[in-house]
Formats: structure tokens, C-alpha cells, sequence
């Protein structure tokens, strides 16, 4: 055989329609409501971690800029639980029974889920003030070496700050083409 007689052999196929049955699409959605489920519960985690840890430096830090800054790293943790609460979580429409309520449902999920990846380096960004003050408070204690502390700290945050809003990025680019995909499947 010839590479033409191959070309219209492997050409002249029938291509399989992909389709998008209610079970499938409904798989797709739990899916995507258990893996946002495992992030807020990871999230709420870190902030009662981050909340009791500067809440216990606030209460036994001596320098009134560390203690400051605790506290408002404190109150960053809270408000980031409030908010992780009030718009992260999922909102699944699963009694619906045909496609197209399954599609717009997960749509609206997806774009706001996307929307709130978007919006991370915001709320993260909230917690500058904290981390800053806290960093001088502690850079001028009465240890020599605190100043290379307060430097490292500054320098973990900046690394966690800029993982993070790559991360999101990512997740919100990811979650885009997901829209994309849904927008299609509905045309």
C-alpha cells in the first residue's frame, strides 16, 4: 500500500461522536465539587493553623510592632475562614436531571470558582501588613541573629505569595478552558 491508499483509508473513518450523556456530565461535576471540597477543607486548615500560631505569639511576643503584627495576621486568618466560607464553597445543583441544567449549573460553578483563583493574589496581599510589621518587630529584638530571621520570613512569604498566585493562575486557566469546553457542548 501506498502512503495516499493509507491517507484515504485512515481519512475515510467514521469518527464517533463524543457524547456528554447526564451521568458523564454529572460525574465531571461531583468530581469537581470533591476536589473544591478537599481545598477548603485544606485552606480552613492553614488559616486556624496560621490563627492559632499568631494568636499564641501575640499573647507571648514582648515587642509591641510583633505583637501588632500578630494580631493582624490573626485577623487576616479569620477573615480569609469568612470568606473561604461565604464564596468558596460549592453551590451543586445534583437533582437536575437533563444536560443542559447539568451544564449551566457546572458553568456557573466553574466561573466562580475561576473568579476566586483570580482574586487569590488580593486576599493574600492582605496579609502584608501583618507579615511586615512582624518582621520589624522581630528584626529589632534583642538577638543579634533576629534581623536574618525577619529576612528569611519576608523571603518565605514573597515564595509562598508568588507559588500561590501562579498556582491560581494555573487553576483559573485550567478551569477557563473547562467553560470553554461547557459552551461548546451547549452549542
Amino acid at each position: 500500500m501506498t502512503d495516499k491508499e493509507l491517507r484515504d483509508i485512515w481519512t475515510g473513518q467514521a469518527v464517533p461522536a463524543l457524547l456528554m450523556t447526564p451521568e458523564r456530565l454529572r460525574a465531571r461535576a461531583e468530581h469537581f465539587e470533591a476536589s473544591i471540597n478537599r481545598r477548603n477543607v485544606r485552606d480552613h486548615l492553614c488559616f486556624v493553623v496560621v490563627a492559632l500560631g499568631f494568636g499564641f505569639g501575640a499573647v507571648t511576643l514582648s515587642s509591641p510592632l510583633t505583637r501588632l503584627g500578630c494580631l493582624l495576621l490573626v485577623g487576616w486568618a479569620l477573615l480569609s475562614i469568612y470568606w473561604l466560607r461565604r464564596y468558596g464553597t460549592i453551590a451543586v445543583a445534583s437533582g437536575a436531571a437533563d444536560s443542559q441544567a447539568i451544564i449551566d449549573g457546572q458553568q456557573r460553578q466553574l466561573e466562580r470558582q475561576r473568579d476566586i483563583a483570580l482574586s487569590w493574589p488580593w486576599g493574600i496581599g492582605l496579609a502584608v501588613p501583618g507579615v511586615v510589621l512582624y518582621s520589624i518587630g522581630f528584626a529589632w529584638g534583642p538577638r543579634p541573629i533576629a534581623g536574618s530571621i525577619a529576612a528569611a520570613l519576608v523571603g518565605v512569604f514573597m515564595f509562598v505569595y508568588v507559588a500561590v498566585v501562579i498556582y491560581g493562575k494555573t487553576l483559573a486557566g485550567r478551569w477557563q478552558r473547562e467553560i470553554d469546553e461547557l459552551r461548546k457542548l451547549r452549542s
